[in-house]
């Protein structure tokens, strides 16, 4: 009886101790899902991307604690990097704009409007998932050619 009684309080502590652990926050997403919402880029014309991101972590995902940082690692050489800076708004927090609340297994939409880059030719952007402050995941680089 001893036995059973132990091994009891013994689950039911394991139990108790898992259900008290805080949520994981993961995400999953790559260059594929960094779109051109008109299909194509065309020079001095503003253009809408939508960035789709993978909820596949534990807790879902508040549209005011989780956004998207932009970061340009490739532009022609005679673009000035402030001004590519400024079209790409890389110091801007791009938050959800696919509800208020995105569920563990949901995907987040994320529209975003750059602004025509100063010069035409190929840039590089790489995009980074923020949760809570804190950097999550980062989707690989995506050449984008504004010609």
């Amino acid at each position: 009886m001893k036995k059973i009684l132990s091994i009891t309080v013994l689950l039911l502590c394991i139990y108790t101790a898992k259900a008290q652990c805080p949520c994981e926050t993961k995400a999953e997403f790559d260059a594929s899902d960094i779109r051109v919402m008109s299909g194509k880029l065309e020079a001095r014309t503003t253009e809408d991307f939508m960035i789709t991101v993978e909820n596949t972590g534990s807790c879902g995902w508040d549209k005011d604690k989780v956004w998207l940082e932009i970061i340009v690692k490739v532009r022609p050489r005679d673009a000035n990097q402030s001004e590519v800076n400024k079209s790409f708004k890389t110091s801007k927090r791009h938050y959800m704009t696919s509800g208020a609340m995105t569920p563990p297994g949901e995907t987040a939409g994320f529209k975003i409007r750059f602004d025509p880059p100063p010069n035409s030719g190929r840039y590089q952007i790489t995009v980074r998932f923020i949760a809570n402050g804190s950097f999550i995941e980062s989707a690989d680089s995506k050449a984008l050619d504004w010609n």
